[in-house]
């Protein structure tokens, strides 16, 4: 049925390698490059480049919001969840509360909700 995020994150460390590994020096690059390849329809290797940069610099915000939004659009909606409250702690702005809250309202979590709202 759905399979396990370890499972997605091991088919994209896997399976998202070769030129894209070599076209990226930077963890500005690397972003860039997830962005157009959600753009264009291939989750698995955005998502690939995304974990790189959330690796390399774990206080980027907005990798955060982007992977977790990434992820809640395959339905990997705990690691989006962590991602979400991972960027929040970093920039808690009104868009990343506001599609952290909707993930949460789709999961049916009023409690994590109620307290999303109020931070």
């Amino acid at each position: 049925m759905f399979e396990t995020v370890f499972t997605f994150v091991a088919k994209l460390r896997g399976g998202a390698r070769g030129d894209d590994e070599r076209r990226t020096d930077s963890t500005t690059d690397r972003l860039a490059l997830a962005r157009e390849l959600a753009t264009a329809g291939e989750p698995l290797r955005a998502a690939h480049h995304y974990s790189a940069v959330v690796e390399a610099d774990p206080e980027n915000a907005t990798a955060h919001r982007e992977y977790a939004a990434l992820l809640a659009e395959q339905s990997y909606v705990e690691s989006a969840a962590r991602h979400y409250e991972r960027a929040l702690s970093l920039a808690g702005d009104e868009a990343v509360r506001e599609e952290y809250a909707s993930l949460l309202a789709e999961k049916g979590e009023d409690r994590k909700l109620a307290r999303a709202a109020a931070d």
